[in-house]
This record gives structure tokens, sequence and C-alpha cells, in this order.
């Protein structure tokens, strides 16, 4: 049974658990969410819990080892963590910019030649548009490089 499991058996907000071991919110808080404890945050724990320091040891080990034994490969080759997460998003906000960019693009165009056919603004943003795409698919080249290294 987990820290949080065990809190909130006994109806105990983290800050109580806090007040009663003696540990800071922020220590419940990142043991709750999976961060090792170290023995004098466990022996804290264990006495506000009444219970043996030997049992949150026991139960923090089979956690840490559940986690890493957990599988950690999805259908498209990609590990399932955080990072796969976060490449997702960025590919997708890069693929709704392209979107955008052939959407907007044309009708700024049409825009520049209507208003002010003298001057070619329109070449400004589509430069500065296409350097924030470079940069951005760097980004997103890097993230995928990234999760190969650790596959």
């Amino acid at each position: 049974m987990s820290v949080q499991k065990r809190r909130l058996e006994k109806g105990w907000s983290q800050e109580h658990l806090a007040q009663l071991s003696g540990l800071s919110l922020r220590t419940v808080q990142r043991i709750e969410s999976g961060k090792n404890a170290g023995n004098d945050s466990l022996n804290a724990l264990a006495a506000a819990f009444d219970i043996e320091i030997a049992v949150l040891r026991e139960e923090q080990t089979m956690a840490a080892n559940t986690a890493t034994t957990k599988p950690s490969v999805t259908g498209s080759g990609t590990t399932s963590t955080d990072n796969t997460d976060e490449y997702s998003q960025h590919k997708m906000a890069f693929l709704m910019n392209l979107a955008a960019f052939f959407v907007i693009m044309p009708l700024l165009y049409w825009l520049n030649i209507t208003l002010s056919p003298a001057t070619q603004w329109v070449e400004v943003v589509a430069a500065a548009w296409g350097a924030a795409f470079v940069l951005h698919g760097l980004v997103i080249l890097l993230m995928r490089r990234g999760q190969a290294d650790t596959n």
C-alpha cells in the first residue's frame, strides 16, 4: 500500500500528514508522486501511520520495482513516458501551426497586394514564420532523437 493510499484511508490531507510526521508538505507530495524517501522521512511517516518502518521500506521497494518492470514500449515503438507525451504535443502543435500557415498566408498575401502593393511586407511575415517552423522542427527532431537514445 502506498503512502498516499494509507493517508487517504485515514482521511488525512497531505498537510495533515506533513504536520503529523514533521515533514514538509513538499516532501510528502514528492514521496506520494513516487520519488524515493530517505530513512529519516520513512521513519517519520512510519511513526505517523503507527507502523513499522520495514513495512514502508518494502512498499517503496515494491513500487520502484513495479515502475521499472512495466512495459515501456507502445505499438509505435516509442517509450510511453512523459517525454513521449511532450513529443506528441510538440508534433501536434507543429502540424497545427503548419495548417494555420497555409490558411493565413494566402490571406495575408491578398491583403498585401490589395492594400499596399508597393511594399512586400508579407515576405517578412513569411520569413519570420518560416524561421519559427525551422526552430520548432529542430526541437521536435532533437526530442525524437532523445527518445531513440533512451530506447
